[in-house]
């Protein structure tokens, strides 16, 4: 299918989408709109893939005395992690037989401009979808979420997940444990996702996400105990949380059911090899006659230590 570029649609849908949906993206969904806040969104992202070195041991402290002798050996104390990218895409055509009828005092609904304002949504509900799914595994593959990391199976970024420098902490519960102490569980989680010193949070959790129900059931459980402190500035943008140790919970529709998932936005970015996180072209195809726009974006999750991480799990309802 021959097509050409018609500069004049390419810079109305830049305007419409890139930009808007960008800033839209940020302000309206709490996940995205933090890691914005931390600086973990970066663009123009090059290389065919990102590698970290991690650290998969320590140094070992050993005896010595009188005429002691040892053989000194170079310390085997990191790993390589491969990060893998993702693709992503969305597009939609417009004919022009159908569009030259919806035009004038005639007009009933201007689908051009309800299809736009369409994909905007849709693309921004995936997003927040894809924040805690994995599509790594994806033919192609897409971004990798919560679930591509915070798990203690499989593998993440080429290494094992059986790995303790790099599976997640789990507490997997089948009695109503939960329902009486959700608080004293999730600082459980929280003690076993923390290492060392807090240095200020970067070594122990500071956000968590569960589903609506959930939320809605620890906030009641709670409010009869204690007065809920949530923070002031999240709450003014229409993030709704409560604190448990510092800990900020989020509730999300795209949150699984039944979980709860905590991390460090410290250890979790959002990577582009684009400018921007999206980016779009339209299109005049020769045949048939109409209009093509696309919505694109190629990027990754990258979570640098799934060891501060974790999820409390229930094979039933948790609350």
């Amino acid at each position: 299918m021959a097509v050409a570029e018609n500069p004049m649609l390419s810079k109305m849908v830049h305007t419409r989408f890139v930009k808007n949906l960008a800033d839209c993206l940020t302000e309206s969904n709490i996940a995205w709109n933090k890691l914005k806040e931390n600086g973990k969104i970066e663009y123009n992202h090059g290389s065919l893939d990102i590698t970290q070195q991690v650290r998969k041991d320590r140094h070992t402290m050993q005896g010595w005395g009188p005429l002691y002798e040892s053989v000194p050996a170079q310390p085997q104390h990191y790993d390589t992690a491969v990060y893998e990218w993702g693709g992503k895409f969305l597009d939609y055509f417009i004919d022009e037989y159908d569009m030259l009828a919806n035009q004038g005092p005639d007009v009933i609904l201007n689908m051009q401009s309800q299809l736009m304002k369409d994909a905007e949504s849709d693309t921004m509900e995936d997003m927040e979808d894809n924040f805690f799914t994995n599509l790594l595994t994806n033919d192609p593959p897409q971004f990798g979420g919560l679930a591509a990391f915070n798990k203690q199976t499989g593998t993440y970024a080429g290494l094992a997940q059986t790995n303790t420098f790099w599976k997640a902490q789990a507490i997997a519960l089948t009695s109503t444990t939960f329902t009486s102490t959700p608080l004293g569980i999730l600082t459980v989680l929280e003690n076993l996702c923390t290492r060392g010193k807090t240095q200020r949070g970067k070594n122990r959790p500071n956000f968590g996400f569960m589903d609506r129900s959930v939320w809605n059931g620890i906030h009641n459980k709670i409010e009869t105990i204690r007065r809920i402190v949530g923070d002031n500035g999240d709450i003014e943008m229409g993030f709704i949380n409560f604190l448990n140790n510092g800990v900020r919970y989020y509730w999300s529709d795209s949150s699984p059911a039944n979980k709860v998932q905590i991390g460090n936005w410290n250890n979790l970015s959002a990577i582009f090899q684009t400018s921007s996180a999206f980016q779009d072209r339209s299109m005049e195809p020769i045949t048939p006659i109409g209009k093509v726009y696309q919505l694109y974006s190629k990027g990754m999750f990258k979570c640098d230590n799934p060891r501060m991480f974790g999820a409390v799990t229930h094979s039933g309802t948790l609350i």
